[in-house]
């Protein structure tokens, strides 16, 4: 249901099967609240009334705009910068308000009234001024749903931050959602214990030292790649060179299967570097996707456009690049065949 207010009035707005059976006008309709939704959103806005006062008291930080998303509660805030210490000032704070168990009352007043209240920020009306008073915690004119005490709020945990406009908005956890991504995060750090063989506090130096090793590893398999891929351009230019008769430099011809995107580069550039006037065309076929790549020798006379116009349209190949290398996506792999045939009685 969509449930919107207009001119004071509540309307909920329901989907019909048909137009059959929409309800006529006048028909009075039974509803059903959705209980667990209602209390989820009972416990974000009541506890971001809390981290609101929290945040006022702890460090004088005002809270400029909230959103509350389907996982978390966001509160925008007029600080440019919030410490993780002033950070944990606010949450002890506010789940010493949480434990206290005092009462959310909602009360009634005009702008003659509000002189009695001590306001966490002023109100915008003079009129039906409802006021959310938490004794000792905090004070607001609100119009919206609240729980009966901050007991019921049960937990807020601190997320994460982020810079928005120049200003500091916080994102939060709150009663059930808190506990359910406790939940999720203890089951992730029971997984990565066991797969580390490794205590909770020792999970970061495990990892540090995980990412350490990894990084050589793919330095050190980088390098093979790059020293393979310029042994590979000397062989297919030799052979490519013998095949014409005359030791002369003649066009590369080869397609691959499964080869990473990296070494499809160093090889590039090596046949680049290693091929005199001669050319280089490399295809790799990963799955249904095939990739072409052309790299032209210094002296070699390659005129991409012309390639761009005679033989990509055989593979409907997409891409481009500057010279001395150019590379894409084929979108019809079938007519590879084709293009191979073309390139080798087309070019030297």
């Amino acid at each position: 249901t969509d449930v919107r207010k207009k001119d004071g009035e509540i309307y909920h707005s329901i989907a019909a099967d048909s137009a059959l059976s929409s309800p006529a006008a006048g028909t009075t309709a039974e509803c059903r609240v959705d209980f667990d939704h209602r209390f989820d959103y009972m416990q974000q806005h009541s506890g971001q009334h809390i981290i609101s006062a929290a945040m006022m008291n702890a460090a004088g930080i005002e809270t400029v705009s909230v959103h509350q998303g389907e996982d978390y509660l966001a509160v925008e805030t007029s600080a440019e910068a919030i410490s993780s210490e002033v950070i944990r000032k606010i949450e002890v704070e506010a789940n010493a308000a949480v434990r206290s168990n005092t009462a959310i009352v909602p009360e009634w007043t005009d702008a003659e009234g509000l002189k009695k209240y001590k306001l966490r920020r002023p109100s915008k009306h003079s009129t039906n001024i409802r006021i959310i008073r938490i004794a000792g915690i905090d004070c607001v004119a609100c119009g919206g749903m609240h729980l009966k005490t901050t007991a019921d709020i049960e937990l807020i945990k601190y997320s994460h931050q982020e810079k928005i406009r120049g200003r500091i908005r916080t994102f939060w956890k709150i009663g059930r959602r808190a506990f359910a991504d406790y939940t999720e995060k203890t089951g992730i750090i029971n997984s990565l214990t066991e797969l580390y063989s490794a205590r909770q506090y020792e999970l970061i130096d495990k990892s540090k030292a995980a990412a350490d090793s990894f990084n050589e590893l793919k330095y050190r398999f980088n390098k093979l790649e790059e020293d393979y891929a310029s042994v590979l351009a000397s062989i297919l230019i030799s052979e490519a060179e013998k095949s014409t008769g005359d030791g002369v430099s003649a066009s590369v011809i080869k397609v691959f299967d499964d080869k990473s995107r990296g070494f499809i580069s160093s090889l590039l550039k090596s046949l680049s570097k290693q091929g005199g006037s001669g050319c280089s065309f490399i295809f790799n076929r990963n799955g249904d996707t095939l990739t072409w790549a052309a790299a032209a020798g210094e002296d070699s006379g390659f005129e991409f456009n012309t390639f761009k116009a005679e033989f990509l349209p055989l593979i409907d190949g997409k891409g481009g690049g500057r010279a001395p290398l150019w590379q894409g996506v084929a979108r019809n792999p079938d007519g590879l065949d084709a293009f191979v045939d073309k390139l080798k009685k087309d070019l030297p």
